[in-house]
């Protein structure tokens, strides 16, 4: 049987924060698609605090730039810009 986590108040809003600046990255993401897909096509990029910090070949590289950069480990919105994407049918 697995237990739950305990935040205290501290930590629950900090995780709070957290999770609303992520959801703020995503939608940057989400609003600049099509140019960064034109701008870096087939390449990650990365994004916090609202700005795009890093556009890279691999994720890794993506991330690691963020990071060096000034992104805390965990919190980055990444996204790949596939010029030749999937088309699923669930």
């Amino acid at each position: 049987m697995t237990q739950g986590v305990t935040l205290n108040k501290a930590d629950s809003e900090r995780f709070t924060r957290m999770l609303m600046q992520f959801e703020e990255d995503t939608l940057v993401i989400e609003c600049n698609y099509d140019d960064w897909l034109a701008a870096y096509p087939d390449r990650w990029v990365a994004v916090y605090g609202g700005k795009l910090l890093a556009n890279a070949k691999t994720l890794a590289e993506a991330l690691q730039i963020a990071y060096d950069r000034g992104a805390p480990h965990g919190c980055v919105a990444s996204a790949y810009m596939d010029t030749d994407p999937q088309i699923m049918i669930l």
